[in-house]
């Protein structure tokens, strides 16, 4: 069973195409559910679909949406999907709870071609166990000006050794920058929020990479210390300094508040392994 999570606005014909794809090309489409968050100013008309839930909010940022359609997920697969991309395998469903099964790894990610970018660097579109988001606390981290969510889980699950890349799995991204997509009012508006932070969607995104793989470095560190295969904290302490540091550059001290959530997300990982050795 598998919950499709997903923000979309302004894009009830894309989101439609999407639904329609993953359905027809499921294996078992009434185990689907797709959670779905629009913020209220939101005047589009989106089709009332059958096993879709929509939530109503205020704006927020993009991994905030996320982490709320988690939140309200009942399934135990969940798939991060976006309202402009469709599903081009064939029992796409079976294929990644078979491997979810057979991998028998609650904490893997996995994913597929979005054909756009190269999937062995950057992933995209990832399926994430239920008990990974308790263990994390969330799907994305929440961090100011950070755009590159896919980045996030791309690093991060690398360095935990647990990427799973299905070459057959097809979930092709229809960008703009690929020239696969228009630059709709949704892009537009939101390349417009990230050029306040200094981010151009168009040009290498050496910043979000940078962010990117500090923040997986110290998630991933925490993990080798609870599994207890690190004991020396003195490489989280230096990544926390460094990733600090370079957010203070960048008048984004947020982050320095948000050292409490690690330390919480160490202790579920703690939690998770003992329950699970």
């Amino acid at each position: 069973m598998i919950s499709v999570l997903l923000p979309s606005k302004n894009r009830p014909e894309k989101f439609a195409n999407f639904v329609d794809s993953a359905k027809k090309l499921a294996m078992n489409p009434n185990s689907l559910e797709f959670v779905v968050y629009r913020d209220k100013s939101d005047t589009s008309d989106y089709p009332e679909m059958s096993n879709v839930k929509y939530i109503s909010g205020d704006l927020k940022d993009i991994p905030s949406m996320y982490n709320l359609c988690a939140s309200k997920a009942k399934h135990n697969i969940f798939f991060l999907a976006a309202d402009d991309v469709l599903v081009r395998t064939k029992d796409w469903d079976f294929i990644v709870s078979n491997a979810f099964e057979v991998l028998a790894d609650p904490l893997i990610g996995i994913h597929g071609d979005d054909l756009g970018q190269n999937p062995l660097l950057h992933a995209t579109h990832f399926f994430i166990s239920s008990k990974c988001y308790e263990v994390l606390g969330f799907v994305f981290p929440v961090i100011p000006g950070f755009i590159a969510s896919d980045l996030w889980l791309t690093n991060l699950l690398d360095y935990l050794n647990k990427r799973v890349f299905i070459v057959d799995l097809i979930i092709e991204h229809l960008h703009p920058v690929w020239g696969k997509g228009s630059l709709d009012l949704t892009y537009k508006n939101k390349f417009v929020s990230e050029k306040k932070f200094g981010i151009d969607y168009f040009n290498p995104r050496k910043v979000d990479e940078f962010t990117s793989q500090v923040v997986a470095k110290i998630m991933a560190s925490r993990y080798w210390m609870a599994s207890g295969r690190v004991e020396n904290p003195v490489l989280i302490i230096n990544l926390e300094l460094k990733l600090s540091a370079f957010f203070y550059k960048r008048n984004l001290l947020e982050i320095l508040r948000r050292s409490l959530r690690w330390r919480l997300i160490k202790i579920r990982l703690c939690v998770f392994e003992r329950l699970h050795s």
